[in-house]
Protein backbone atom coordinates (compact mmCIF):
# COMPACT_ATOMS: atom_id res chain seq x y z
CA UNK A 1 0.00 0.00 0.00
CA UNK A 2 1.41 3.63 -0.87
CA UNK A 3 -0.76 5.56 2.03
CA UNK A 4 0.64 8.41 3.17
CA UNK A 5 0.57 8.06 7.01
CA UNK A 6 1.56 9.71 10.05
CA UNK A 7 2.27 7.94 13.35
CA UNK A 8 3.86 9.85 16.03
CA UNK A 9 4.64 7.91 19.18
CA UNK A 10 5.32 9.34 22.74
CA UNK A 11 8.47 7.31 24.51
CA UNK A 12 9.17 8.15 28.04
CA UNK A 13 12.80 6.82 28.86
CA UNK A 14 13.10 6.90 32.79
CA UNK A 15 16.73 4.72 33.14
CA UNK A 16 15.24 2.13 34.85
CA UNK A 17 13.25 0.63 32.24
CA UNK A 18 14.66 1.88 29.25
CA UNK A 19 15.82 -2.22 27.77
CA UNK A 20 12.38 -2.80 27.81
CA UNK A 21 10.57 -0.06 26.62
CA UNK A 22 12.76 -0.03 23.68
CA UNK A 23 12.34 -3.28 23.18
CA UNK A 24 8.67 -2.86 22.70
CA UNK A 25 9.02 0.47 20.60
CA UNK A 26 11.38 -1.55 17.83
CA UNK A 27 8.73 -3.99 17.51
CA UNK A 28 5.89 -0.90 17.53
CA UNK A 29 8.56 0.39 14.49
CA UNK A 30 8.43 -2.55 12.86
CA UNK A 31 4.93 -3.34 12.67
CA UNK A 32 3.92 0.25 11.33
CA UNK A 33 7.01 0.56 8.59
CA UNK A 34 5.09 -3.15 7.32
CA UNK A 35 1.39 -1.26 6.54
CA UNK A 36 2.34 1.30 3.63
CA UNK A 37 5.80 2.33 1.85
CA UNK A 38 4.83 5.81 3.11
CA UNK A 39 4.54 5.61 6.37
CA UNK A 40 6.67 8.21 8.58
CA UNK A 41 7.03 7.83 12.29
CA UNK A 42 7.71 10.42 14.82
CA UNK A 43 9.44 9.51 18.29
CA UNK A 44 8.62 12.27 21.04
CA UNK A 45 10.75 11.49 23.85
CA UNK A 46 12.92 13.13 26.87
CA UNK A 47 15.96 11.66 25.72
CA UNK A 48 17.62 11.29 22.23
CA UNK A 49 16.65 7.49 20.72
CA UNK A 50 18.38 6.25 17.58
CA UNK A 51 16.92 4.13 15.14
CA UNK A 52 18.21 3.79 11.99
CA UNK A 53 15.63 4.25 9.49
CA UNK A 54 14.86 6.64 6.88
CA UNK A 55 11.00 6.66 8.11
CA UNK A 56 12.24 7.09 11.41
CA UNK A 57 13.08 10.13 13.21
CA UNK A 58 12.95 11.07 17.07
CA UNK A 59 12.67 14.56 18.71
CA UNK A 60 13.55 15.36 22.26
CA UNK A 61 11.18 17.46 24.37
CA UNK A 62 12.89 19.08 27.73
CA UNK A 63 10.42 18.47 30.37
CA UNK A 64 12.21 18.66 33.32
CA UNK A 65 10.32 21.56 35.04
CA UNK A 66 7.16 19.31 35.00
CA UNK A 67 5.41 16.22 34.93
CA UNK A 68 6.38 13.21 32.75
CA UNK A 69 2.62 12.60 31.72
CA UNK A 70 3.06 15.74 30.31
CA UNK A 71 5.16 14.87 27.66
CA UNK A 72 2.05 12.52 26.11
CA UNK A 73 1.21 15.97 24.75
CA UNK A 74 4.06 17.15 23.11
CA UNK A 75 3.65 15.90 19.65
CA UNK A 76 0.54 18.16 18.75
CA UNK A 77 2.26 20.91 17.69
CA UNK A 78 3.74 19.06 15.33
CA UNK A 79 1.28 17.09 14.21
CA UNK A 80 -0.78 19.68 13.66
CA UNK A 81 1.67 21.31 11.54
CA UNK A 82 1.39 18.55 9.35
CA UNK A 83 -2.12 18.59 8.60
CA UNK A 84 -3.38 17.92 4.86
CA UNK A 85 0.10 16.16 4.38
CA UNK A 86 -0.60 12.76 4.95
CA UNK A 87 -4.02 10.53 3.83
CA UNK A 88 -3.72 9.02 7.81
CA UNK A 89 -2.74 10.11 11.47
CA UNK A 90 -2.11 7.74 14.26
CA UNK A 91 -1.27 8.77 17.98
CA UNK A 92 0.22 5.20 20.30
CA UNK A 93 1.52 4.80 23.35
CA UNK A 94 5.13 3.13 22.79
CA UNK A 95 3.80 -0.55 23.84
CA UNK A 96 1.38 -0.66 21.80
CA UNK A 97 1.41 -3.29 18.36
CA UNK A 98 -0.85 -1.76 15.69
CA UNK A 99 -0.81 -4.12 12.75
CA UNK A 100 -1.37 -4.28 9.14
CA UNK A 101 -4.30 -6.49 9.59
CA UNK A 102 -5.92 -3.97 12.20
CA UNK A 103 -5.26 -1.03 9.48
CA UNK A 104 -7.02 -2.74 6.76
CA UNK A 105 -10.03 -3.95 9.47
CA UNK A 106 -10.10 -0.10 10.35
CA UNK A 107 -9.80 1.43 6.41
CA UNK A 108 -13.01 -1.35 5.94
CA UNK A 109 -14.90 -0.19 8.54
CA UNK A 110 -14.40 3.01 9.31
CA UNK A 111 -15.89 5.38 6.38
CA UNK A 112 -19.78 3.54 7.52
CA UNK A 113 -19.01 4.05 11.14
CA UNK A 114 -17.81 8.22 11.01
CA UNK A 115 -20.46 9.31 8.67
CA UNK A 116 -22.94 7.91 11.11
CA UNK A 117 -20.98 9.86 13.97
CA UNK A 118 -19.51 5.96 15.40
CA UNK A 119 -15.85 6.00 16.52
CA UNK A 120 -14.86 2.65 15.20
CA UNK A 121 -13.45 0.94 18.48
CA UNK A 122 -10.54 -1.29 19.33
CA UNK A 123 -9.98 -3.93 21.86
CA UNK A 124 -6.72 -3.31 23.54
CA UNK A 125 -5.58 -6.90 24.61
CA UNK A 126 -2.27 -8.96 27.44
CA UNK A 127 -1.60 -12.33 25.85
CA UNK A 128 -1.66 -14.19 28.99
CA UNK A 129 -0.22 -17.76 26.57
CA UNK A 130 -1.89 -20.12 27.76
CA UNK A 131 -4.68 -18.33 29.82
CA UNK A 132 -5.69 -16.67 26.44
CA UNK A 133 -6.31 -13.06 25.86
CA UNK A 134 -7.71 -10.20 28.55
CA UNK A 135 -9.22 -7.18 27.63
CA UNK A 136 -7.01 -4.59 29.81
CA UNK A 137 -9.21 -1.51 29.69
CA UNK A 138 -13.02 -3.14 30.04
CA UNK A 139 -14.73 -4.24 33.54
CA UNK A 140 -17.57 -5.08 32.36
CA UNK A 141 -19.01 -7.35 29.82
CA UNK A 142 -20.87 -5.60 26.28
CA UNK A 143 -23.90 -6.66 25.94
CA UNK A 144 -25.19 -3.44 23.97
CA UNK A 145 -25.48 -3.53 19.81
CA UNK A 146 -26.91 -1.90 16.78
CA UNK A 147 -27.41 -2.16 12.86
CA UNK A 148 -25.96 -0.02 10.34
CA UNK A 149 -26.69 -0.87 6.79
CA UNK A 150 -28.27 -4.50 8.01
CA UNK A 151 -24.44 -5.07 9.49
CA UNK A 152 -24.58 -5.28 13.23
CA UNK A 153 -22.16 -3.53 15.56
CA UNK A 154 -21.27 -4.06 19.23
CA UNK A 155 -21.32 -0.76 21.14
CA UNK A 156 -18.67 -0.22 23.89
CA UNK A 157 -20.48 2.19 26.55
CA UNK A 158 -17.79 0.83 29.35
CA UNK A 159 -14.56 2.28 28.23
CA UNK A 160 -13.13 3.02 24.94
CA UNK A 161 -9.89 3.56 25.67
CA UNK A 162 -6.79 1.69 23.71
CA UNK A 163 -4.03 3.84 24.31
CA UNK A 164 -4.29 4.86 20.33
CA UNK A 165 -6.02 7.00 17.91
CA UNK A 166 -6.25 6.97 13.94
CA UNK A 167 -8.12 9.11 11.76
CA UNK A 168 -8.33 10.15 8.59
CA UNK A 169 -7.19 13.79 7.01
CA UNK A 170 -10.77 15.18 7.24
CA UNK A 171 -11.61 14.66 10.31
CA UNK A 172 -8.09 15.19 11.35
CA UNK A 173 -8.90 19.04 10.17
CA UNK A 174 -11.75 18.98 12.51
CA UNK A 175 -10.01 17.20 15.56
CA UNK A 176 -7.51 20.18 15.57
CA UNK A 177 -10.13 23.04 15.80
CA UNK A 178 -12.02 21.53 19.08
CA UNK A 179 -10.61 22.24 22.56
CA UNK A 180 -9.71 19.00 23.05
CA UNK A 181 -6.64 19.00 20.75
CA UNK A 182 -5.77 21.87 22.69
CA UNK A 183 -5.76 20.24 25.86
CA UNK A 184 -8.36 23.25 26.99
CA UNK A 185 -10.98 20.71 28.66
CA UNK A 186 -13.00 20.95 31.08
CA UNK A 187 -12.26 18.35 33.97
CA UNK A 188 -15.10 16.44 33.29
CA UNK A 189 -13.53 15.41 29.72
CA UNK A 190 -10.58 13.67 31.82
CA UNK A 191 -12.12 10.16 33.11
CA UNK A 192 -9.55 7.79 31.96
CA UNK A 193 -6.95 8.63 34.94
CA UNK A 194 -4.28 10.53 33.89
CA UNK A 195 -3.22 13.51 31.80
CA UNK A 196 -1.40 10.96 29.64
CA UNK A 197 -3.81 8.95 28.71
CA UNK A 198 -5.85 11.67 27.73
CA UNK A 199 -3.54 12.30 24.65
CA UNK A 200 -4.08 8.40 23.91
CA UNK A 201 -7.89 8.80 24.26
CA UNK A 202 -8.16 11.24 21.50
CA UNK A 203 -11.67 12.49 19.96
CA UNK A 204 -13.49 9.67 21.33
CA UNK A 205 -14.09 9.51 24.99
CA UNK A 206 -17.06 8.78 26.46
CA UNK A 207 -17.28 12.48 27.43
CA UNK A 208 -16.00 13.82 24.29
CA UNK A 209 -19.13 14.90 22.53
CA UNK A 210 -18.43 14.26 19.28
CA UNK A 211 -18.81 10.14 18.68
CA UNK A 212 -22.24 8.22 19.35
CA UNK A 213 -20.23 5.76 21.27
CA UNK A 214 -17.94 3.70 20.17
CA UNK A 215 -18.93 0.36 18.03
CA UNK A 216 -16.84 -3.05 16.94
CA UNK A 217 -18.59 -4.87 14.17
CA UNK A 218 -19.98 -8.54 15.05
CA UNK A 219 -19.85 -11.53 12.80
CA UNK A 220 -22.20 -13.95 14.01
CA UNK A 221 -22.44 -12.31 17.31
CA UNK A 222 -18.91 -12.18 17.57
CA UNK A 223 -16.74 -9.56 17.48
CA UNK A 224 -14.07 -9.35 14.16
CA UNK A 225 -10.96 -10.51 15.95
CA UNK A 226 -8.73 -7.76 13.78
CA UNK A 227 -10.32 -5.30 16.24
CA UNK A 228 -7.69 -6.75 18.89
CA UNK A 229 -4.57 -4.83 19.65
CA UNK A 230 -2.03 -5.69 21.89
CA UNK A 231 -0.95 -4.29 24.74
CA UNK A 232 2.91 -5.57 24.78
CA UNK A 233 3.66 -4.78 28.38
CA UNK A 234 1.33 -7.43 29.99
CA UNK A 235 0.55 -5.88 33.52
CA UNK A 236 -2.83 -5.81 33.57
CA UNK A 237 -4.47 -9.10 32.92
CA UNK A 238 -2.80 -10.22 36.23
CA UNK A 239 -5.49 -8.63 38.39
CA UNK A 240 -8.49 -10.92 39.71
CA UNK A 241 -11.26 -7.65 38.94
CA UNK A 242 -11.16 -4.56 37.26
CA UNK A 243 -9.78 -3.64 33.99
CA UNK A 244 -7.77 -6.52 32.65
CA UNK A 245 -9.95 -9.11 34.33
CA UNK A 246 -12.20 -10.44 31.46
CA UNK A 247 -10.48 -12.57 28.88
CA UNK A 248 -11.42 -11.66 25.46
CA UNK A 249 -13.52 -14.53 24.79
CA UNK A 250 -15.91 -13.68 27.61
CA UNK A 251 -16.35 -10.37 26.87
CA UNK A 252 -19.98 -10.45 25.14
CA UNK A 253 -23.06 -10.49 27.32
CA UNK A 254 -24.83 -13.98 26.55
CA UNK A 255 -28.03 -12.02 25.78
CA UNK A 256 -27.36 -9.08 23.85
CA UNK A 257 -29.79 -6.37 23.56
CA UNK A 258 -30.32 -4.01 19.69
CA UNK A 259 -30.31 -0.61 20.63
CA UNK A 260 -32.56 0.90 17.65
CA UNK A 261 -33.27 4.28 16.00
CA UNK A 262 -35.82 5.54 18.14
CA UNK A 263 -33.49 4.53 21.32
CA UNK A 264 -30.92 6.45 19.89
CA UNK A 265 -33.09 9.60 19.23
CA UNK A 266 -34.18 9.32 23.02
CA UNK A 267 -30.69 8.65 24.07
CA UNK A 268 -29.50 11.82 22.07
CA UNK A 269 -32.59 13.81 23.06
CA UNK A 270 -31.41 13.23 26.51
CA UNK A 271 -27.99 14.15 26.74
CA UNK A 272 -28.81 17.27 24.88
CA UNK A 273 -31.59 18.01 27.46
CA UNK A 274 -29.16 17.55 30.65
CA UNK A 275 -26.06 19.82 28.25
CA UNK A 276 -29.57 22.64 28.68
CA UNK A 277 -30.42 21.93 32.30
CA UNK A 278 -26.56 22.19 33.51
CA UNK A 279 -26.01 25.23 31.39
CA UNK A 280 -29.35 26.76 32.81
CA UNK A 281 -27.92 26.09 36.68
CA UNK A 282 -24.41 27.36 35.68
Amino acid sequence: MNYKIAVHITHYQDGRTNLKRNFFLKRAIISYLQISKNVEIFIHSNKKYIYKHKSVKCFVHNNKNEHPFYLSWKYRNLMQQQKNLYDFYIYSEDDILFTMKNFLYWKKNYELCTKNFYNLGFIRVENRMSAGLYAVDLFLKLKKFITLNQKKFIINDVNPYCALWIMDNQQFNEFIKTKIWKFDWKTSYQAYGDIRAMSAMGWHGLNCGYYKSTIIPLKNYKMDNDCIITHLDNRYSITKHGPGSINYQNLLDKNLIEIKFFDILKIEFLKYLKKVVKKILN
